[in-house]
């Protein structure tokens, strides 16, 4: 069978006739309703099947909750325990699809999207030991049959069409598990007194003994090991009877999937996350990290807001400032030994250096030491036609950065501040060109070695101690890796160096080693942290590192990451901040295991 991906956050006329369109085209989502198997026996029972089958922990929330949750009216509604958490899903009346997740009879609302007209029930994916990542749930959809989409919050919203055929209203789903088969979904049309069945191995129609026309479909769980396989129900629409069904000849024993064998990422928890940025859409993009060596307590973290804005956050995520000179993709912070003063006359020991796309310009802001405030000194002109990542770094009295575009084409310039004026004068002194796309890059000073990401394809190396060497390819992506490799940043745990690259195709980070071998160590994620109601991080972009002793809770340093999915609940995105302490030890946990 193939599964057809239509992309949740298209616009929604757009998403429906694209439904219809991929629905009608789509001959391999159809299923013959002719049978070899002999019908299906029912049995008219008294039960009742609900509408909205919803584990007793969520029936017994208060009503305050239940208030809340369905104000806006429910067109379907399933529930479904994942690990140790209920998680529910409810389509409203505006079909807005919402996505809680239950702790004990709390409510914790995930993520809200526009989901479309005519879904009429849900079922979510029912398995031993089933993990979030791998959890499914289906749709009934009357308009364009069986939809399939990720359970995990993080994951991309899209959704897959798993079974059309025309004038079959799909209005009835269900999940269940059996021992002998593994996880079942089965989903009825009132057109068809029938039922389709799919294990993970087959697919078939099975026809009733009676002809009714099925609404609601509901498996129970299999009552001993005697008999591994659930009952059946089904109601008639039309008459309001509710029938009974054995699968046990039905359905037929099959081999489970083979077991990953990829090792798991380590996770760690955000300790805080930073207020949204204003813009919607993909928008931050790229953070870096000031030290204040006066107050270390009050450094800030800048992040960019690629849309408009250059923010600039306290360590616990509160937004302290924010400048709208363009829009700046890529940030990064150099440290300045010898004078230098903002545009009022205030010291400062540090420099801002942004890639702005609105005018293909590196924008420089000074740093004011003591308060960290920001002010624009200078925006150098590139010739860069779609300037787009970047990073800085001292060098020989001066700041050198590294700049690129989209094209490939990487810049490096050399910068020198006028102590006296405050003016930037800048040089460029190398060009080179990579194959494809980069963005993050980093530099070692003290190894002379810059890191540059090419998205598609792994890291190079570059001698930054030459100004006319060429980059070599030092690290391929391959799996666990998934690309696009963007965000680049250098951490040191117990007196190694390591780079940390974002996995962004499964939400992930790499870390490396930084000898000759660039061996990859393992991988970590940011996970969502229950506690503090923090979402994990997905499809990062930038993100940045710091072993500088902050104090309190970071003084082992700081690990800041771009968050491309902010929910619990859905918001813009921001930056979710982790502490040095837990990087390291996962480092430290993944070098064990090696």
């Amino acid at each position: 069978m193939t599964a057809l991906s239509i992309p949740t956050l298209l616009p929604t006329p757009l998403r429906w006739a694209l439904s219809l369109f991929v629905a009608l085209g789509c001959s391999a989502c159809a299923t013959n309703i002719e049978n070899a198997t002999p019908p299906l026996a029912l049995q008219a029972v008294e039960h009742e099947l609900a509408e909205y089958p919803l584990p007793s922990d969520i029936r017994s929330a208060s009503h305050s909750h239940v208030d809340t949750l369905f104000s806006k009216g429910v067109e379907a509604l399933c529930a479904g325990k994942i690990g140790a958490y209920y998680h529910m899903i409810n389509v409203d009346a505006e079909n807005m699809l919402h996505h809680y997740e239950w702790r004990g009879n709390t409510p914790t609302l995930l993520r809200s999207f526009a989901i479309g007209p005519g879904i009429k029930s849900c079922a979510i994916t029912e398995a031993e030991n089933t993990q979030l990542k791998s959890a499914t749930f289906y749709l009934a959809d009357e308009f364009s049959g069986l939809w399939a989409m990720p359970l995990h919050p993080e994951h991309e919203v899209s959704k897959s069409l798993q079974f059309y055929q025309p004038d079959t209203p799909v209005e009835g789903v269900a999940t269940g598990y059996s021992p002998a088969t593994g996880p079942l979904v089965a989903w009825v049309s009132p057109a068809h007194s029938g039922v389709w069945l799919q294990t993970q191995c087959a697919r078939h129609y099975v026809s009733f003994d009676k002809d009714i026309a099925p609404e609601l479909v509901r498996f129970s769980s299999p009552d001993s090991p005697d008999t591994p396989v659930p009952m059946l129900y089904v109601n008639d629409d039309e008459t309001g009877a509710v029938y009974a069904a054995s699968l046990t000849d039905k359905l037929s024993a099959c081999d489970a999937p083979p077991a990953s064998s990829q090792p798991k990422a380590i996770p760690l928890l955000a300790v805080y996350e930073t207020t949204p940025v204003d813009n919607y859409g993909d928008a931050a993009d790229d953070p870096a990290i000031w030290y204040n060596n006066q107050s270390p307590a009050q450094s800030l973290i800048i992040g960019t807001d690629k849309k408009g804005a250059l923010n600039t956050y306290s360590l616990q995520g509160k937004r302290m400032a924010s400048h709208p000179i363009g829009k700046v993709n890529n940030v990064e912070v150099v440290a300045i030994s010898s004078g230098g003063v903002t545009p009022t006359g205030t010291p400062i020991n540090a420099l801002a250096i942004a890639s702005n796309r609105t005018h293909n310009s590196l924008s420089v802001l000074s740093v004011a030491q003591g308060s960290g405030e920001l002010a624009l000194l200078s925006d150098i002109p590139t010739p860069l036609s779609d300037i787009y990542g970047l990073c800085a770094f001292n060098h020989n009295g001066n700041i050198d950065v590294l700049v690129n575009s989209t094209s490939g084409e990487y810049l490096r310039y050399q910068l020198s501040l006028n102590p006296d004026s405050g003016n930037i004068d800048a040089s460029m002194v190398h060009a080179f060109t990579l194959p494809s796309q980069p963005e993050g890059c980093v530099v070692d000073t003290q190894k002379g070695v810059a890191y540059l990401g090419e998205e598609s394809t792994g890291v190079w190396t570059l001698d930054v101690n030459q100004t006319q060497a060429s980059p070599q390819l030092a690290i391929t992506i391959a799996a666990p890796v998934e690309s696009d490799v963007e965000g680049l940043s250098l951490f040191d745990v117990d007196g190694v160096r390591y780079l940390i690259a974002s996995s962004q195709g499964n939400n992930q980070y790499a870390v490396y080693s930084t000898d000759h071998t660039f061996s990859l160590i393992g991988m970590v994620e940011v996970a969502a942290n229950r506690e503090k109601s923090i979402d994990g991080a997905s499809e990062t972009d930038g993100l940045a590192t710091s072993n500088y002793n902050f104090g309190g809770e970071f003084s082992e340093g700081i690990f800041v990451v771009q968050d491309g999915r902010n929910i619990m609940p859905s918001e813009r995105q921001n930056f979710k901040i982790v502490t040095g302490a837990s990087l390291a030890n996962a480092i430290r946990s993944l070098n064990a295991a090696n």
